[in-house]
């Protein structure tokens, strides 16, 4: 019995100096006062990319698969002195899962879109133009989107989407 309390106490002290090790290897070496780096000033949308999506033939758990096509991006201008971008999207053609029939249903009324915007930007909707990432209404003429940089500054973006079946 001797012999285990003297096993147990070595273990003890082996973890008491790992433990130790541990919280030394973890410790920050950084020191107070260093040179704050300024914050991006940047608020811009560089690229633009659709997506459309759609029930495919499989199921999981007996819910449908979403599958989703990428649309083509057949012309961007993007004008940073007015916050403007009009972008055109042409519908691929059909093929395997994405019959005629799907392909027909692909309009500005059911099409998600993904910005590229700066660097530690971020991005919101506004005037209830479509959250970006699902699929939304970008008929009617141009939608508003605020990008703020990190510096708190932003730039108020107009998006004109048109769709070519």
């Amino acid at each position: 019995m001797y012999n285990l309390k003297k096993i147990d106490k070595m273990k003890l002290i082996r973890n008491f100096i790992l433990l130790i090790a541990v919280i030394s290897g973890l410790s920050s070496c950084m020191k107070a006062g260093l040179e704050e780096l300024p914050l991006y000033g940047d608020s811009k949308i560089s690229s633009i990319l659709g997506e459309y999506r759609y029930y495919g033939p499989q199921s999981w758990q007996g819910q449908p698969l979403v599958e989703y096509v990428q649309l083509t991006r057949s012309a961007q201008t993007i004008n940073n002195d007015a916050n403007t971008i009009a972008v055109t999207f042409t519908v691929p053609a059909a093929s395997g899962n994405f019959t005629a029939a799907e392909r027909a249903k692909v309009s500005l009324n059911n099409i998600a879109l993904r910005f590229t915007i700066s660097a530690a930007a971020i991005i919101k909707p506004m005037d209830g133009a479509p959250t970006l990432g699902v699929p939304g209404n970008w008929s009617g003429g141009g939608k508003k989107y605020r990008v703020t940089a990190a510096d708190g500054t932003y730039s108020d973006w107009t998006i004109t989407v048109t769709l070519n079946n």
